[in-house]
C-alpha cells in the first residue's frame, strides 16, 4: 500500500489522529500514513485534506467531510465557548482566552475536529503540556498552570457533551501524573498568629489607612478586589445585624466593568470586632477627610478611582510592616484571609465557627477548599507543641 506522509505538527506530535474516508475509520500513527483505497470522496486527516490518489497534504480552512457537512475543530468550538463565557460574565474569562490560545489554539489538539478527539488525544495533549517550558521563564510549566488548562478543557469539552455535539468528555478522566503533581510544591498556606497580626497593626499604624485596611481584611475576610469594588453604601454598621455585601469580584481588563465574585455569586458578610471597628473608622474617615469619592467606594484610590492591586495604604508601607514585625517568613496580603478564617475556626475571638460556617463567609464554592485553613491550624499546634518543653 502506498504511503503519504503526515502533514509536519499533527501527526508526529499526536499519538493517533483519525483518518476517515467514506466507508470506515482508519488509525494513523506516527509521521506517515497509509493511503486508502481510491475512491470519488477526500480523506479527512485532521484540519489536512488529501485526496485518496495519495497526493499531496494540503491546507484546508474548513475541511470537508465525505458526507458534504463540516468538521469542527477544537479550537473552533472552543473559541465559541469561551466568548459564551465572556458574554455570561464568568471570572476569569478573558484570562482562559489566553490560556486557550497557548495552550490549544497553538496546540496539535487546535487542529483535530472535535469529534475526532478521544481520550488517547487528550492524554497526548496532557504529555505535551508536561515537558512544555514557559516562554517566560524557560521553565517546565507550573503544576498549577497544567492543572487550570485541563480543567478549562473539560469545561469546553463538557459544553460540546451539552451541546449533543459529542457523545463523551475525552478529558473527564484525564489527571496530571502525580509525578508532575509533587515535582513543584504549591505554595504553603500561613495565617498570623494573634501576637504577630497585633504586632503588624501596630507597625501599620502610622499609615492609618493602612492599618484600618489591614484589620478590615482578617476581620471579613474579603479579598484584597473584593475590597476595592466594595462600594461604602453596601456596608452597614449600625442597627443590630451589622453586615456588608459583596456583589463585585474583578474587573474586566479592557473594559474596566466590574465582574461578580469568583463564585459568581453575590455573598452577604456579618461585620462585628475587628471588620466592624475597622469600617467605622473608615467610614469616618471619608466623611471628614474630604477625599473625592464619586465612585462611592469604602476604600478609593486617591484621586477617587478604583485601586489597582494596592492595599490601600499603600504596598511600602505594608511591605515596611511585614518587615519590621520580622515573621520570619513570607506573608501576602492575600494570607489576611486565611488568618481570619483560622482564627474563627480556632476560637480565638470567641466560640470557634464551624468550618461550614466558615466556608459560607469566604464564598467558597466547597468545604474542600476552606480545609486548608483547618490543616495549617492543625499544623500550627504541632509546632507549637514541638516548641514547648516540660516533662510529664
Amino acid at each position: 500500500m502506498d504511503q503519504a506522509r503526515a502533514p509536519r505538527g499533527l501527526a508526529r506530535d499526536v499519538a493517533r489522529i483519525l483518518v476517515t474516508n467514506a466507508s470506515q475509520p482508519v488509525r494513523c500513527l506516527g509521521a506517515r500514513c497509509a493511503a486508502l483505497p481510491a475512491d470519488d470522496a477526500p480523506i479527512v486527516v485532521g484540519f489536512r485534506r488529501i485526496d485518496p490518489d495519495g497526493a499531496p497534504y494540503v491546507a484546508a480552512p474548513r475541511p470537508e467531510t465525505p458526507g458534504g457537512g463540516t468538521l469542527v475543530t477544537t479550537a473552533e468550538h472552543a473559541r465559541a465557548v469561551a466568548a459564551r463565557r465572556v458574554a455570561e460574565g464568568q471570572r476569569n474569562a478573558e484570562n482562559e482566552r489566553l490560556s486557550l490560545k497557548v495552550h490549544v489554539y497553538e496546540d496539535p489538539i487546535g487542529d483535530l475536529p472535535l469529534t475526532l478527539v478521544d481520550r488517547a488525544s487528550a492524554r497526548a495533549w496532557l504529555g505535551r503540556m508536561v515537558t512544555k517550558t514557559s516562554a517566560k521563564t524557560r521553565r517546565p510549566l507550573a503544576t498549577q498552570t497544567i492543572r487550570n488548562s485541563l480543567n478549562l478543557l473539560r469545561v469546553i469539552f463538557g459544553a460540546a457533551v451539552d451541546d449533543g455535539v459529542i457523545d463523551a468528555n475525552p478529558f473527564a478522566d484525564v489527571i496530571v501524573p502525580r509525578a508532575v503533581a509533587s515535582r513543584r510544591p504549591a505554595k504553603a498556606t500561613t495565617f498570623l498568629t494573634a501576637a504577630e497580626l497585633g504586632r503588624v497593626l501596630e507597625l501599620a499604624a502610622p499609615i492609618p489607612e493602612l492599618s484600618r485596611s489591614i484589620a478590615f481584611a482578617v476581620g471579613s475576610l474579603l479579598r484584597l478586589e473584593e475590597m476595592h469594588l466594595l462600594d461604602r453604601v453596601d456596608v452597614v454598621t449600625e442597627g443590630d445585624r451589622p453586615h456588608l455585601v459583596v456583589r463585585w469580584g474583578s474587573r474586566d481588563k479592557k473594559t474596566g466593568e466590574r465582574l461578580p465574585p469568583k463564585n459568581g455569586k453575590t455573598r452577604t458578610v456579618p461585620l462585628f470586632g475587628l471588620a466592624l471597628d475597622a469600617a467605622r473608622a473608615q467610614l469616618a474617615a471619608l466623611d471628614s477627610d474630604g477625599r473625592a469619592n464619586p465612585l462611592g467606594l469604602l476604600f478609593p484610590a486617591d484621586d477617587g478611582a478604583h485601586r489597582k492591586g494596592t492595599p490601600p495604604g499603600g504596598r511600602k508601607g505594608w511591605e515596611r510592616a511585614l518587615k519590621l514585625a520580622e515573621l520570619g517568613r513570607h506573608v501576602r496580603w492575600h494570607d489576611l484571609r486565611g488568618t481570619g478564617a483560622t482564627h474563627l475556626l480556632a476560637g480565638t475571638w470567641g466560640e470557634p465557627w464551624p468550618i461550614a460556617t466558615v466556608s459560607k463567609m469566604l464564598g467558597h464554592a466547597s468545604i474542600a477548599v476552606t480545609e486548608r485553613y483547618a490543616r495549617a491550624l492543625d499544623d500550627s499546634l504541632f509546632r507549637a507543641a514541638a516548641r514547648t518543653g516540660g516533662g510529664s
